[in-house]
């Protein structure tokens, strides 16, 4: 039995999602209480039933049991999917025409959870996700004695495999390595990628929350090492990897090289623009500047815009772009698949463009320019104090030859480089990267951004 909660703690309702340490922050009473309010939500919708799934993380399971008890309480019938990836959990929304949760700490460490929400076929503004903390305050509660169970289980793989299958066809075998990294992508990876005809060398495709081989995060070079070695070592011509859930995407080449997904997304366009059109493409400000040169170049229209995947997915949809993409791996592929992100979709598309050239990966990507740049850097700083430090560094800037973007945080736009600066909308902290064309000027720039931000906090110190 559960007892409904009017004031979960409210670090747990981020920008994108809810989201919180297990047991510290998140309670499967807020998973019944949410679930409740988020059913009303459903209801004055007019439907009356919602998807739900959930990851292989080991508090997953009783937070969605928890879950389908508060929706059911309101009154809604649940359709549950059991363990996929967030992309399958889109498409069944799609398929089902109806609202989504996903129970899911997605790239966090696996002390987190959380809850990523689909409703009337759109990702929850931050807005709508912090009306909700608003909600449940004020809503009547539930009796939470004698509620009726009304539930339906689905397999809806099939139906995903075979639509992609049918979509997205191969021209050649190839073999390939896919690391799920223990996540819930492993219960589709290997058998998706068998479908559309590839040799499948599978690298920690078997679920496990405890992630005991490395953490299911393709954006940390860290976590590629093992997929590197599998694809030398198997000579394959492709490795893919995929986050906690599914909707992020790395892919590493036969020389070990890493490809960012800002690179796949400008071959993904270059792919487009040899077919006579002209896609509009979006990306968020941490990808790379030639990303909008080469598309210019080549008769594209590139749309630089905010980072967040639910940011990007409206902008997508607002400006009818073919596809779009972030520097943390999530893919929108319009033109190709659907508007979600998905990172499954994205590798079958990767590895449809590789099959239609003789050349190997690296050979195919020969036309991208060379650079020296930083990772993501995470640099902790108060809650309190992360957007004050921003919007101090946007009124100080005064740089000679360059030009400043302030779409989200600022980037700095050299002729030889750039960097950006922007506040997290997850976590207590900075977001910075760092690119130029010459590893002396990445360092120039480095220090330069360093002695900056140190003149509003002397604790700030980047790499």
């Amino acid at each position: 039995m559960y007892t409904f909660k009017s004031n979960p703690k409210p670090e747990i309702f981020r920008a994108y999602d809810i989201r919180g340490l297990v047991d510290k922050h998140l309670f499967a009473d807020d998973y019944f209480s949410i679930g409740y309010v988020f059913g009303k939500r459903v209801l004055e919708s007019g439907e009356s039933k919602v998807v739900i799934a959930r990851d292989v993380r080991p508090s997953s399971k009783p937070f969605s049991e928890a879950l389908i008890a508060g929706l059911n309480a309101c009154g809604l019938k649940v359709i549950d999917l059991g363990e996929v990836p967030t992309p399958v959990l889109n498409y069944a929304t799609k398929s089902v025409s109806t609202a989504g949760l996903m129970v899911t700490g997605s790239h966090n460490p696996k002390s987190y959870n959380g809850l990523k929400m689909i409703l009337k076929k759109e990702v929850p503004t931050s807005e709508e996700i912090q009306s909700l903390k608003n909600e449940l305050l004020k809503v009547t509660p539930p009796k939470v004695h004698n509620i009726e169970k009304n539930y339906e289980a689905m397999d809806i793989l099939p139906a995903y495999i075979g639509e992609m299958v049918e979509r997205l066809p191969i021209a050649r075998q190839m073999k390939v390595v896919v690391d799920a990294g223990n996540g819930v992508g492993g219960v589709l990876a290997p058998s998706l990628y068998e479908a559309l005809d590839m040799e499948v060398i599978p690298l920690y495709c078997k679920p496990d929350g405890d992630f005991p081989n490395h953490h299911p995060n393709p954006g940390d070079p860290d976590n590629l090492v093992d997929l590197i070695h599998a694809v030398k070592k198997h000579q394959a011509e492709l490795g893919l990897a995929f986050d906690g859930d599914g909707d992020r995407l790395g892919v590493v080449t036969p020389k070990g090289e890493i490809i960012w997904p800002d690179q796949v997304l400008l071959w993904m366009t270059k792919y487009l623009v040899a077919q006579d059109r002209q896609p509009k493409v979006v990306f968020d400000v941490k990808c790379e500047q030639y990303l909008e040169d080469e598309m210019l170049a080549w008769g594209a229209i590139p749309i630089m815009w905010k980072t967040g995947h639910s940011l990007i997915r409206a902008k997508i949809k607002s400006s009818k772009a073919a596809i779009g993409g972030e520097m943390s791996g999530h893919m929108f592929l319009p033109f190709f698949w659907y508007d979600f992100d998905d990172a499954f979709a994205a590798g079958a598309v990767v590895l449809k463009m590789l099959s239609e050239q003789q050349d190997t990966i690296d050979e195919c990507l020969n036309f991208i320019p060379k650079r020296f740049c930083t990772p993501e850097r995470v640099i902790s700083v108060p809650e309190e104090k992360k957007f004050s430090i921003v919007n101090a560094f946007k009124e100080k800037i005064v740089f000679k030859d360059a030009t400043v973007s302030q779409i989200d945080g600022v980037r700095v736009n050299f002729k030889d480089g750039w960097f950006l600066v922007r506040a997290s909308n997850t976590t207590s902290a900075l977001t910075v990267r760092i690119s130029a064309i010459t590893k002396a000027r990445l360092q120039e720039l480095q220090d330069l951004l360093n002695y900056e931000l140190q003149q509003f906090d002397s604790n700030i110190k980047i790499g």
